[in-house]
């Protein structure tokens, strides 16, 4: 008896493409980011202690 084996694309079946958020959106997330990151560390080394 001889087997036959199927290979299923899962990505093409449930996987829909979804594009990227324009560049300049991405830039200012990343900005918005780092200013948020810049206060929590002055928070951090104001509080900090010795």
């Amino acid at each position: 008896m001889s087997r036959v084996d199927y290979e299923i694309n899962l990505n093409r079946r449930f996987c829909e493409y979804v594009s990227p958020k324009p560049l300049e959106e991405m830039k200012a997330d990343i900005r918005k980011m780092e200013k948020e990151i810049v206060e929590m560390m002055g928070d951090f080394t104001e509080t900090g202690g010795g």
